[in-house]
C-alpha cells in the first residue's frame, strides 16, 4: 500500500503573488477599478489588501476618484 503525502507546508500551495501599488495617480484609478472588477464592491482597506506595501488611508482617495467618474467603467 502506497503511503499518502503528510499535510504540512510542502504540499501548500502559495497564493498569488500579489501586484506592487502604482506610483502614478492615473494608474492609480485604474488599479482600483481593476481590483473593484475582480472584488465586486469592497472599502478601501480590502482593495489595499490585493497589493504589496499599500495603507488603506492611500487606496481611499483613488478609490472614491475612480468610482465617481463620469467615464464609463
Amino acid at each position: 500500500m502506497a503511503a499518502l503525502p503528510r499535510p504540512g507546508p510542502a504540499n501548500w500551495k502559495s497564493p498569488p503573488p500579489r501586484p506592487p501599488w502604482p506610483k502614478s495617480l492615473p494608474d492609480h484609478i485604474a488599479a482600483a477599478r481593476y481590483a473593484l472588477k475582480d472584488l465586486g464592491e469592497a472599502d478601501a482597506e480590502i482593495v489595499a489588501r490585493t497589493f504589496l506595501r499599500v495603507r488603506a488611508t492611500t487606496v481611499a482617495p483613488p478609490l472614491e476618484r475612480g468610482s465617481a467618474s463620469p467615464w464609463p467603467k
